[in-house]
């Protein structure tokens, strides 16, 4: 009786380990392509001032539209201590020589320039803002506590963004985390908050307004291409100056996101290369790893009209090493589309 109980164990003992062997791993295969029209707009806005910055997961599908006037710091969660500001609100930033908050007010920003000019924009404006290859930042809080200044920030207004307060800031190293201290510039007293290095995103997001972080940012390799109203630069007299744009697209060149436009002499010929491009074609080309390879070149939008440029496609290579071929249908009502809203296709190069 006893050896067929232990026989009866053995038995149920296999079945068990064989059962948990043969659990199947389910992989999601990334998605072969599609159409999207991408959410900017958060309500009734034009779209030239689209509120949302939308992030795009080709191989999942999926956009995360964020209002860009919903948060003012991003926290780095990865191994360096680096804390971004606002460019998609245009939110300039100034430190100050003073390590006490409460030492800091409005006599410290005369003579300082703090806001974009539309009729002066100047190359000096880039430092006072992190920078637009998105590797950089203006906060970047040393091991030296003594070392953290007060900031003086602008939280932008950019994109028709309604101005709001100017805030003082400092941010200490905490352990594997941030103190944040932040007031508006006029108060006599601050807040303090502890931000944690948490999450799967590549920064934590958190308000001014509410003192709190903020949700629905993608994780860090769920996204591959980021569409907003944005800082980039422009040629004027002789430079490159600051200056603000809609309808830029960035690539996540954090996660390794690269890509390399085809440009055609027509929009036919574009049309009928897109439709033959393979992987023997992509063997041909490089990939870049700027952030701005797509940028605005994908669009005109001159005082004569505003359409897609048909006559181009881009190549784009995720974090996970698929390949998509990526082309703009329409942004504006002259090409048949909505401005804030432009719509794109893409299709896995297999």
């Amino acid at each position: 009786m006893m050896k067929k109980i232990i026989a009866s164990a053995i038995v149920v003992s296999i079945f068990a380990s064989c059962k948990k062997d043969a659990d199947p791993i389910i992989v999601v295969p990334p998605s072969s392509g599609s159409s999207i029209q991408l959410n900017g707009k958060k309500g009734s806005e034009v779209g030239t001032s689209a509120g949302n910055s939308v992030y795009v997961d080709f191989s999942k599908d999926k956009q995360y539209p964020i209002a860009r006037d919903s948060w003012d710091l991003g926290f780095f969660t990865g191994s360096e201590f680096k804390v971004c500001i606002n460019n998609t609100a245009a939110a300039y930033a100034v430190a100050t020589s003073k390590t006490d908050m409460n030492a800091v007010g409005t006599a410290d920003t005369v003579g300082v320039k703090l806001a974009f000019s539309q009729a002066a924009p100047s190359a000096d404006d880039f430092a006072k803002m992190d920078n637009i290859n998105g590797l950089q930042t203006l906060i970047n809080p040393s091991a030296n506590a003594a070392e953290n200044k007060v900031f003086i920030i602008n939280r932008g207004t950019g994109g028709a963004i309604a101005a709001r307060d100017y805030m003082k800031v400092r941010v200490l190293r905490n352990g594997n985390g941030y103190t944040l201290q932040y007031a508006a510039l006029t108060a006599s007293n601050f807040t303090t908050i502890q931000v944690p290095k948490s999450g799967e995103g590549e920064f934590v997001y958190l308000s001014f307004s509410t003192g709190t972080t903020i949700t629905g940012f993608p994780e860090k390799n769920d996204w591959d291409i980021q569409w907003s109203y944005g800082v980039y630069k422009t040629a004027f007299m002789g430079a490159d100056v600051m200056y603000l744009f809609s309808d830029l697209i960035v690539l996540n060149v954090l996660q390794n996101v690269q890509a390399f436009a085809r440009i055609y002499e027509t929009d036919a010929i574009a049309n009928e290369a897109f439709a033959k491009f393979n992987k023997d074609s992509v063997s041909k080309y490089s990939y870049s790893n700027d952030r701005w390879t797509i940028g605005s070149s994908w669009r005109s939008a001159s005082p004569s009209g505003a359409s897609v440029s048909k006559s181009k496609f881009y190549v784009l290579k995720d974090p996970s090493g698929n390949m998509y071929k990526i082309r703009f249908i329409s942004f504006d009502e002259k090409d048949g589309g909505t401005r804030g809203k432009p719509q794109l296709q893409y299709e896995l190069i297999k």
